[in-house]
């Protein structure tokens, strides 16, 4: 059986928003929620190091990880993925779209699997939609068939100006639009 927060197959149903009175509050719960997700991931490398890490970089055994979570302990995840979620909204709110960003990569079994968890996370997540970029060359579509497993990256950052992207550095990646995303290729053996 598939649990939501991993699975690509289906679609993502767990969509509270996070109730924050103040700044405070917001400032408390993203420590919190950043915490969390923190000792998930080291949990997670753990795991595979310890599993033998199995596929390319471990991703064989960090994708079996969850299923040794309990289902408070999945619950837990999920809340902060929301929230954090959440707390990225209200700063893009407060701040005309200069904090709060929301990134995301997703690696699918195929085209088809990966931007179906795409338009689950963004959708559950009440993120914006944008443009996928990587699915054309010079604007004739690419052959899904011909990419097999893909990644793709996802950005609720957004547009800056010539000025802006010359000091910061950022390069062309700065004139993305909010909700963007870029697929490509990818051959590694983690999955979600």
């Amino acid at each position: 059986e598939k649990d939501i927060l991993f699975s690509s197959n289906e679609k993502i149903a767990y969509s509270e928003t996070t109730n924050i009175a103040d700044e405070s509050d917001e400032k408390t719960r993203l420590v919190e929620v950043t915490n969390i997700l923190t000792d998930f991931d080291r949990s997670q490398a753990q795991y595979a190091k310890s599993n033998g890490m199995h596929g390319l970089g471990g991703g064989t055994s960090s994708s079996l990880y969850y299923k040794t979570l309990s289902k408070s302990e999945l619950d837990e995840i999920r809340r902060a993925v929301f929230d954090i979620a959440s707390i990225g909204h209200l700063q893009r709110d407060k701040t005309g779209w200069k904090h709060g960003r929301t990134l995301m990569g997703i690696c699918g079994e195929n085209v088809n699997d990966g931007l179906a968890c795409l338009k689950s996370w963004v959708t559950a997540l009440n993120l914006p939609r944008g443009l996928l970029h990587g699915a054309d060359e010079d604007g004739v579509p690419i052959d899904p068939e011909t990419l097999g497993s893909v990644y793709i990256k996802y950005n609720t950052g957004g547009s800056i100006t010539f000025t802006e992207m010359r000091q910061s550095g950022t390069g062309f990646d700065g004139l993305w639009k909010p909700g963007d995303a870029m697929l490509e290729g990818y051959d590694g053996d983690f999955r979600g």
